[in-house]
Order: C-alpha cells, then sequence, then structure tokens
C-alpha cells in the first residue's frame, strides 16, 4: 500500500455540489462503491480523510496504483468504481475526486461503516403519515455529538445511504429543518408520495468522524382524497374497452332487430309444416274413403 498526503480547501460553491453517501455494510463482505460526480479525464483517487483538509491515497485510476491488497479502483462506461473487501478499521470518511500535485478536487465523500455482529442492531422507529400531507421526522443524539453535524440519508440499496438533508445541504421546495444543535434535528417533507416511503439513517459528522444513531421507516395511512390523473396505461385501456363497446353495441343492436324477424320466420315456417302435414292426413282419409265405396 502506498500513502500520499493530499491537501484540499472546500469553499462553499463546491461543498454545495458534493455528493454525500453513507453506506453500511458487514464486515468480511466485499463491496462496490461509485463515485458518481468523478470527473470523466484525468486521475480520480480514492482516499481516507484525516482531518478536515488532508487525506491518505489509497488507490487511484493510474494503471499502476489502482489496486492496494484487497482494495481496487477502476473506470467503467465513464463511471468510477472502487471494490473492497471489509475489515472493521476501514470505518471512516474517504474521499473521491480529481488528483493532482498532491490536491484533490474532491466531488463524492462516502461515510463508511463497517459493522460486526455485536454492533449491526440500530435502534429503530417507524414514523406514520399520510400520503399527500406533510410528514416529519425527529432525530435525536446523545451529548457527545453535540458539535457534529447533524444529517438525515434515504436508504436506496442494501447498504446504500444518499443524504438528503444536512444544514444548508438540502432541497428546500422538498425539505425543511428545524430543531437546534445540541441533541435534536428534525426534517418535514412536504407533498408526500410514494417515493417517500422507505427507510431513513439519522446521522451526525465530523469531516473525519461520523456516528449512525437512529433508523426510521416511513409509512404512510392512506392517501389524500383527491382525483388521480390515470396513467398512460390505464387511458389505452380505457380507450381500448370504449372501441371494444363501440362495436360490441352495434352488434348487439343488429341482433335485437334481426331477433323478431327470426322468430317470425320460424313460426312461418312451423305453421307452413303443419299446414302440410294436416293436408296429407286429409288426402289420406279421403283415398280411404273411396277404396272402401
Amino acid at each position: 500500500m502506498f500513502y500520499i498526503l493530499l491537501f484540499l480547501t472546500v469553499t462553499s460553491s463546491s461543498l454545495a455540489k458534493l455528493h454525500l453517501m453513507v453506506i453500511r455494510a458487514g464486515e468480511g463482505e466485499t463491496v462496490t462503491i461509485e463515485c458518481p460526480n468523478a470527473q470523466k479525464t484525468g486521475h480520480v483517487s480514492w482516499c481516507k480523510a484525516y482531518s478536515r483538509v488532508g487525506c491518505q491515497v489509497i488507490v487511484n485510476t493510474e494503471k499502476d496504483k489502482n489496486r492496494s491488497g484487497r482494495i481496487s479502483m477502476r473506470r467503467l462506461n465513464g463511471s468510477v468504481f472502487v471494490s473492497s473487501q471489509l475489515q472493521k478499521n476501514d470505518t471512516g470518511t474517504y474521499w473521491c475526486g480529481k488528483s493532482q500535485a498532491k490536491k484533490i478536487d474532491v466531488s463524492d465523500i462516502v461515510m463508511l461503516d463497517v459493522f460486526t455482529a455485536d454492533s449491526r442492531i440500530l435502534n429503530r422507529t417507524t414514523v406514520k403519515g399520510i400520503m399527500g400531507n406533510a410528514t416529519t421526522i425527529h432525530c435525536r443524539y446523545k451529548e457527545q455529538f453535540e458539535a457534529f453535524v447533524k444529517f438525515l440519508c434515504k436508504v436506496v440499496s442494501v447498504n446504500s445511504c444518499s443524504i438528503i438533508a444536512m444544514p444548508q445541504h438540502y432541497n428546500s421546495s422538498k425539505l425543511s429543518i428545524s430543531g437546534n444543535k445540541f441533541n435534536n434535528f428534525a426534517v418535514t417533507i412536504r407533498h408526500t408520495d410514494e417515493g417517500d416511503v422507505g427507510e431513513y439513517w439519522c446521522g451526525a459528522r465530523t469531516p473525519v468522524d461520523f456516528e449512525i444513531s437512529q433508523v426510521k421507516t416511513v409509512m404512510f395511512k392512506g392517501t389524500l382524497t383527491k382525483p388521480e390523473v390515470p396513467s398512460n396505461k390505464a387511458r389505452d385501456i380505457v380507450l381500448n374497452v370504449r372501441r371494444v363497446w363501440g362495436v360490441l353495441r352495434w352488434v348487439l343492436f343488429g341482433v335485437l332487430l334481426l331477433f323478431p324477424l327470426s322468430i317470425s320466420c320460424v313460426t312461418t315456417f312451423k305453421r307452413k309444416k303443419t299446414a302440410e302435414t294436416l293436408e296429407m292426413g286429409s288426402a289420406v282419409v279421403e283415398e280411404g274413403e273411396e277404396q272402401r265405396r
């Protein structure tokens, strides 16, 4: 393994563009982590932060430096991925970004939590709301995390959670943040829909350290009583039914129109047959009488 000290000064403008992700997986598992905002050209490094402005390089995309023991880094279809078989001491904050001249232009921050069997279980609670209304997720922290920056992330895969709310880092049209900086942090999700259902993690972080304190599962009791716009598929089904009914109703009309006529024809046919039978019977009787004479 090789180590190069890289230094970074993060500006407020670049911080707003960073992609923050939490990965939580068990010791011994092999995970593949994407750096979705990594630059398309140049060498991209994966390093472990040791301070607010410094990190220790582990691997990068250069051909002779893209593997270090159980950790590797590669480009695939324009994206950058890091693969690692995890050990407990891998827990920490990692930076991914373009590196040059002992500096790194960070594009992604990954907080990696490697748990063991005795640390896997987290405090879990359920948050119930009504779809379409606002739903608030309350996070509480111990005093030891008073100086940490609080955040909320939404689970997007089995062990991956994307940060959606952090002071000065959230979608203000969808979310709002309240609480104080000590042990309370509340995130309100407005105009909730099906995409807001799922698991959320309450966390707190420093540039180097972080903690996942609680797991919140958001569920909705029902939906608001308002008309829904049918999907394209639903509209197609309705149109097809109408087309079929447009044909069937004329067929039924024809059947109803022809039914009395067919009854009349059958009745006439039966009467004709009856008359012919009677005439034949009368002829036989007359013939018999003539023979007796």
